[in-house]
């Protein structure tokens, strides 16, 4: 467990940070490192010499230790994948931080010293876990706490480690026939990357702009690649149909009736001087932003709700069989443990506010104010995950709350938003991985020595959620968040996949459902994560392209990314 585990941290953290620089990039995630060490961890017990050694420990004795000491076993496995995960939390790209360090460099052609960057990537990775620490009682323990997306993990540890049984469901052709399909055969991933495209029907830009599946509303735009399916709002087999429904309804009020009136309809803000969709900057006049110009010298710019409800019932609920047998088999972590980390992270962090705060520009009220800040929030939001499996960020509020307060510096800003947001975000994900150990008993102490070093290289979330206060509130505006840093979003949301297996074969093939939907989910992704790296390390390094039609223009929409007011001069664009 710990070369393995050790090992998958560190190929996992490396990757998603070395493939985030792509313009679209590519996540391998935890359940490429839960299928892969299974043959190595086998082939480990099968080679590795049994021998007992016996070395004495001052203060314990005399302790019996060997590099075999069994078959390699799920509780193994599923340690080696919470290992992995916490060093790339939820597998889904780099440590935050990371990014302010880029942005520094790469953006404002300044200079941040090796100290300063490593303290912010330490301690924003690690805060977080002293959050999840103290609200396990709260989000793992009860039962309605069910994390839906830790049920593809099990039922895929189940999957690789339990023989099949015989007990199937209906085939599903309306005969009642019993019909015999091994889940390992669903898990042979798909390796096969599918193409997306949509032509081109005309030279027009407006026509560009409605079909275009990254530049535009998307509108008849189809992929089949699963990376692009699965990517911002995750596996579509996972999130019950309510979520999914809720978000679409919202997704589909902004995208196809609000934003198409006030582009091209009213013009509101003179938005066709821009393109009707773009991550980049631009002047009034409709050009690019030159962001290095904005700064000096100093680096300085020139009503009750569910929740609480959700709360009552996991403090005065009724403890599942799972937190029996987990009380009963297995000593819990003291919450001091959980206290000394928050205490050492805080200490470090005023340490970076105070004595290097030239660098990040932070002052030491404001980490006070952003860790008051993430801990209020991620009670309510960690329920919201647990039980709908969609994670509202508080990403927005904190930038513009620290843009109201202290305005002009743009790293303290940053910085401010992944104290605020990111520690909350991290805490969710190792709330998480608790769940998963919870359901599959892994002693809660060997969790926490898992977690804990490898904590420190966790890789976060991207800022793909919206406002944590607005889920409730406004419950169909959460799919609009996703838009904003992915085009790719619009082809999640529209994903038919979602609808079909979450209403109709749940309702009507419940059995199959129950069976197959997460393993197929998990088969999905870790045939694009293989085949994803199999493609960078013999075509992709060499600097090597596949030229054909599909790959050349993937979409044939060039026009999309062109302004439409008159005037506005951008090579390669009609003039209007």
């Amino acid at each position: 467990m710990w070369v393995l585990g050790l090992l998958s941290c560190v190929l996992l953290s490396f990757l998603n940070q070395f493939f985030s620089y792509r313009r679209e990039p590519l996540v391998i995630t935890q359940i490429t490192v839960l299928v892969a060490s299974l043959p190595v961890g086998r082939f480990m017990a099968a080679v590795l010499p049994t021998t007992k050694w016996t070395v004495r420990v001052p203060g314990f004795g005399p302790q019996e230790f060997s590099l075999n000491p069994g078959p390699f076993n799920i509780k193994e496995h599923v340690l080696i994948s919470i290992f992995a995960n916490a060093g790339s939390a939820f597998g889904n790209g780099p440590a935050y931080a990371v990014m302010i360090v880029d942005i520094i460099i790469a953006f404002y052609r300044r200079k941040i010293s090796f100290l300063a960057g490593w303290l912010l990537i330490i301690t924003t990775q690690v805060l977080g876990y002293g959050w999840a620490g103290l609200l396990r009682k709260y989000v793992v323990e009860p039962a309605h706490m069910w994390w839906p997306s830790t049920l593809v993990q099990i039922s895929l540890f189940r999957t690789l480690h339990e023989k099949e049984n015989n007990d199937v469901p209906e085939t599903g052709d309306g005969s009642g026939n019993k019909a015999q399909m091994s889940r390992s055969k669903l898990l042979v991933p798909n390796t096969t990357e599918h193409f997306m495209g949509m032509l081109g029907v005309s030279r027009s830009v407006t026509a560009h702009q409605i079909g275009s599946g990254l530049n535009g509303l998307g509108l008849g735009a189809l992929t089949l690649d699963w990376s692009t399916v699965a990517s911002f709002l995750f596996s579509p087999l996972i999130s019950p149909f309510f979520a999914i429904a809720n978000v679409f309804i919202g997704y589909f009020m902004i995208m196809y009736i609000v934003i198409p009136i006030s582009y091209w309809g009213l013009n509101v803000y003179n938005a066709k001087t821009f393109p009707i969709y773009s991550a980049d900057l631009f002047t009034a006049n409709g050009q690019e932003y030159d962001i290095s110009a904005i700064v000096d010298h100093k680096f300085e710019l020139d009503l009750e709700q569910e929740i609480y409800e959700r709360y009552r019932a996991s403090s005065k609920g009724k403890k599942d069989i799972h937190t029996k047998l987990m009380k009963k088999n297995y000593k819990d972590i003291p919450s001091w443990w959980f206290y000394i980390l928050l205490a050492v992270t805080m200490v470090v962090s005023l340490f970076l506010c105070i004595f290097l705060k030239k660098e990040i520009q932070m002052p030491f009220w404001a980490l006070l104010f952003a860790a008051v800040l993430a801990f209020s929030f991620t009670l309510p939001i960690s329920i919201i995950t647990a039980t709908t499996n969609q994670t509202p960020g508080l990403n927005i509020i904190t930038e513009y709350i620290m843009g109201v307060i202290y305005p002009g510096r743009p790293i303290a800003n940053v910085c401010f938003k992944v104290y605020g947001y990111m520690s909350m975000t991290q805490a969710i994900a190792f709330l998480s991985d608790f769940k998963l150990g919870h359901y599959m008993k892994i002693p809660p102490r060997s969790m926490f020595l898992v977690q804990g070093p490898s904590s420190s290289g966790a890789s976060t979330r991207r800022s793909h959620s919206i406002l944590g206060f607005r889920s409730l509130t406004f419950p169909f505006c959460s799919g609009n968040g996703q838009h904003a840093p992915s085009g790719r979003s619009k082809l999640q949301l529209l994903d038919f996949r979602r609808t079909i297996f979450n209403f109709f074969v749940f309702r009507y093939r419940k059995k199959w459902w129950q069976r197959y939907n997460y393993i197929l989910s998990a088969a999905l992704d870790a045939g694009v994560a293989f085949m994803a790296v199999l493609l960078y390390f013999t075509v992709g390094i060499e600097n090597r392209n596949i030229s054909w039609w599909g790959n050349n223009d993937p979409e044939h929409c060039d026009l999309a990314t062109c302004p439409t007011a008159r005037g506005v001069i951008v090579d390669s664009c009609p003039v209007f």
